[in-house]
């Protein structure tokens, strides 16, 4: 073995996948894992269920060095470098599918309906007029009548009283004015109102607020994530998926070389943990809101595991 003919390798492995990763269905043609293989992976994946599909490829990462570790002072784990660099074949597969989707290569479904989350923010931003916030608050206060000391509903009632006294001093005007001057008092009437309507409106959002919590932030779904930016790092990541997969299997098919080929990259684990580390952050601005790595990466994983079973289905038939 020389360090020639492993770099041929890894540039070869490489060119030969990247020439047939233009679409899924090529891609799943160039790899065809079997069925049984497929099934146990989605299942793994499935049960990921902190940062899925990042959480997924990491833990390949780490249980490959793991046993590259353990290679330095235990032969024995020679006889799993053949099923790591499948599963490492398939960790590149996975980042592949991500690049492809972000390129607009694999369509991403639709969701049919609002989440929940979003149905309810609506709601409760549509609740802007004078006369809804008066039939809330009224009813609060029927249920709960310690609430008058909270000091946004004291706001919302005082801009009642005062919307209550703008109205009789309006209608008290209008009943001798002059119809010439009748527009004026309107306009001037309808200004006040607004104002007091807004004012009771921003009292009342902040009351809810307070009383009901809203979500972390509304789940905005996968189609509507700029995900081009995202395109270079799921590259980069396939590559070094492919990198490793390489190593392995020119281990296993020279079968020997472990020190050679697998121990020298321990020192530098470190650069493949970063593009997981990255992707992570990428899902922060995607959601820049406490939690909403984890809602992205979910969102994605979502999206790869259907994909993912129709292939199980049809390796099946």
């Amino acid at each position: 073995m020389t360090d020639g003919e492993l770099e041929n390798k890894i540039k070869g492995d490489w060119s030969l996948f990247f020439s047939e990763a233009k679409d899924l269905y090529t891609m799943q043609d160039f790899f065809a894992f079997p069925a049984a293989f497929l099934k146990e992976r989605l299942e793994e994946l499935q049960n990921c269920v902190d940062l899925g599909i990042v959480e997924y490829k990491r833990s390949f990462l780490s249980r490959s060095f793991e046993l590259i570790e353990s290679l330095k002072y235990d032969a024995r784990g020679f006889d799993k470098i053949g099923q790591w660099a499948d599963r490492l074949q398939y960790g590149l597969y996975l980042s592949m599918i991500q690049h492809l989707m972000c390129r607009g290569s694999i369509r991403i479904r639709r969701a049919k309906h609002e989440p929940p989350e979003q149905e309810k923010e609506n709601a409760r931003a549509s609740a802007t007029d004078l006369k809804t916030v008066i039939a809330d608050v009224s009813e609060r206060l029927k249920n709960k009548p310690e609430l008058q000391k909270n000091p946004h509903i004291k706001q919302i009632l005082m801009q009642i009283s005062i919307y209550k006294k703008e109205l009789a001093e309006t209608r008290r005007l209008a009943a001798s004015m002059p119809r010439e001057k009748a527009a004026g008092l309107a306009a001037n009437f309808k200004k006040r109102v607004e104002e007091i309507t807004r004012s009771a409106s921003e009292n009342h959002r902040k009351l809810l607020d307070e009383l009901e919590p809203k979500p972390a932030a509304p789940l905005k779904g996968l189609p509507s994530y700029d995900l081009a930016p995202l395109a270079p790092l799921y590259l980069s990541q396939a590559k070094a998926f492919s990198t490793l997969a390489s190593r392995f299997s020119f281990v296993e098919e020279q079968r020997s070389g472990a020190r050679d080929v697998l121990i020298p990259i321990l020192g530098q684990r470190e650069t493949w943990f970063r593009l997981m580390e990255r992707e992570v952050k990428a899902y922060n601005l995607l959601e820049p809101f406490e939690g909403g790595e984890r809602r992205a990466a979910m969102e994605f994983t979502r999206e790869i595991v259907r994909i993912l079973d129709r292939e199980a289905e049809e390796a099946f038939r």
